[in-house]
C-alpha cells in the first residue's frame, strides 16, 4: 500500500485481535485493530494502562502472537511467509523500557553483537560500525564501560544505538523513558527527535505528552484495544474529538 505522499506501507495490521486469560478471566487487549505504518511515520501510541499500547507494539515484531487478523512487515505476512520469523523481525528493532543490555558486555560490545551475529561482520568491522552509532547517540567516550557503570539515560541511548545497528526499517520503542529519572528523560527524547528529523520510521508507546506533541507525525489514542482517535499532534492535543480522549488529557493537566 502507498500513502498520499507516495510512501510505502512498512507495517500493516488488519483486524488484529489478541486476548489473555488469567484465572478464568478473558481479557481482550486488541480488538479487531487496523493500523498502517508508512515510511517516515512517527506514530505515538497513547492511552491508559491496559489499553493495548504495548501489546500492539509487540505484535509488530512477533514478540506477541495474535489470535486473529493479519500483520505484514515490509509486505511479508507473519502467518503465511516461509521466511523464518527472526528474519522478518530484523526489519524492525525494539527499544525496551528497561534497556535489556547484556550486563557482561561493554557498551561497544552490546552495539556490535547484532551485526556480528546477524550480518556476520568481523569483530573489527562490527565494532567500527558500533563506534559510529555510539557517537551518533553522544556516547563515544563511554564505549568501554559496562551497563552498571552507566546512568539510566546512557543505558537507554546504548540500547537505541544497538537497535539501529542492524539497520531496521522501523524502530519500535516501548515506553523508552519510563524507567528513567525525570532529569534524564531529555537524554533519550532528544535522540529520538533527532532520528525523526532524519526520517527514521518509528512507533513509540509513550506517556510523555510534550515529547509526543514535538516528535509525532500522528498520535493515536487507544482504549480497550481499539483506536479511538488518530490525528496530527496539534489537533490531537488541542482539539480532541472524542470524549474519552478529552477526559484522558484533562486527567493529565
Amino acid at each position: 500500500m502507498i500513502d498520499s505522499n507516495g510512501n510505502k506501507s512498512l507495517i500493516s495490521m488488519k483486524a488484529v485481535s489478541k486476548s489473555f486469560s488469567n484465572a478464568g478471566h478473558h481479557n481482550t487487549v486488541l480488538d479487531s485493530l487496523d493500523l498502517e505504518v508508512f515510511e517516515g511515520d512517527v506514530l505515538c501510541l497513547i492511552g491508559s494502562s491496559g489499553s493495548g499500547k504495548s501489546t500492539c507494539l509487540r505484535t509488530m515484531n512477533a514478540l506477541e502472537t495474535i489470535d486473529s487478523g493479519r500483520i505484514e512487515v515490509c509486505g511479508i505476512d507473519f502467518a503465511t511467509s516461509n521466511m523464518p520469523i527472526h528474519k522478518i523481525r530484523q526489519k524492525t528493532a525494539m527499544v525496551f523500557q528497561r534497556f535489556e543490555l547484556f550486563p557482561h558486555l561493554t557498551a561497544l560490545e552490546n552495539v556490535a553483537i547484532g551485526p556480528r551475529l546477524v550480518a556476520k561482520l568481523s569483530k573489527k568491522e562490527a565494532e567500527a560500525e558500533a563506534e559510529v552509532l555510539l557517537k551518533r547517540v553522544g556516547l563515544e567516550s563511554q564505549a568501554h564501560k559496562y551497563p552498571s557503570q552507566l546512568s539510566g539515560g546512557q543505558q537507554q541511548r546504548v540500547s537505541i544505538a544497538r537497535a539501529l545497528a542492524n539497520k531496521p526499517k522501523v524502530l519500535l520503542c516501548d515506553e523508552p523513558t519510563s524507567a528513567l529519572d525525570p532529569e534524564l528523560v531529555h537524554e533519550v527524547t532528544d535522540i529520538l527527535q533527532q532520528l525523526a528529523k532524519e526520517g527514521m520510521t518509528m512507533v513509540i508507546v509513550t506517556h510523555e505528552m510534550r515529547f509526543a506533541r514535538n516528535v509525532a507525525t500522528e498520535c493515536i489514542f487507544l482504549e480497550g484495544g481499539k483506536i479511538v482517535e488518530r490525528a496530527k499532534p496539534a489537533a490531537f492535543f488541542d482539539q480532541p474529538q472524542h470524549i474519552r480522549l478529552k477526559n484522558f488529557l484533562e486527567r493529565l493537566s
